[in-house]
């Protein structure tokens, strides 16, 4: 966004420097509380915009073994990686709350197994904006991480409150070209069967590199 000419600031529980607590984790008093100042700062700023990407690994299938969670159940189990990852998506909830009332665009992106968009609150919050402002008041959009110089097909979606965000999806993957171009050379799963003889995956240690584009092409 800087390297655009816009005023930015960005956030991430990785850019932390020990010292006490983590100050760039939301789920801490200090982090939740930096959060809101800087939202707040962008009411003085027509247009405003945050990006969210909730941390997902509790809310994609490949942890449904783990989390317990489905559509039908996003809330999961009650074990304690479960209830951190809800308490996240509950105060990412609040945060998109405060950007709306604010006159701001918020958008919130998951993977594309994520069943975060099931998750009670978050349900909760698009019915309420949907009843008071009608259907075009959020938007969802889907696309493919390989059509900005992703590694993998890898499918993501995200919701916000503009509609702008359907410029993300750039239709249909032609998958025979991608797949005989070097960029698809990378197995994140690894696939096998267990003692019971049924079909089972595993992430390998190439999966969480997939969070990240080489290029992007907006």
């Amino acid at each position: 966004m800087r390297y655009a000419n816009y005023s930015a600031a960005k956030f991430d529980i990785i850019y932390y420097v020990p010292r006490n607590k983590n100050f760039m984790d939301v789920l801490s008093p200090a982090g939740f509380l930096l959060s809101l100042i800087w939202i707040l700062k962008g009411k003085s700023v027509p247009g405003f915009l945050v990006v969210l990407a909730l941390k997902c690994s509790s809310f994609v299938h490949v942890n449904s073994g783990t989390s317990g969670r489905s559509k039908c159940c996003s809330v999961g189990l009650d074990v304690p990686s479960v209830l951190l990852s809800n308490a996240l998506g509950e105060r990412t909830t609040l945060l998109c709350l405060l950007i709306t009332c604010l006159n701001g665009t918020w958008v919130l992106e998951q993977p594309g197994s994520s069943v975060f968009e099931y998750y009670p609150e978050w349900r909760d919050f698009m019915n309420a904006l949907i009843g008071t402002h009608g259907l075009k008041s959020v938007t969802r959009a889907n696309w493919w991480m390989a059509h900005y110089g992703g590694q993998t097909p890898k499918r993501h979606y995200c919701w916000s409150n503009s509609p702008m965000i359907s410029a993300l999806d750039k239709g249909k993957l032609h998958y025979k070209a991608w797949k005989n171009s070097q960029a698809s050379h990378v197995q994140t799963v690894r696939h096998y069967q267990d003692r019971e003889g049924k079909k089972r995956y595993v992430g390998t240690s190439k999966l969480k590199g997939t969070e990240f584009l080489d290029t992007t092409e907006l």
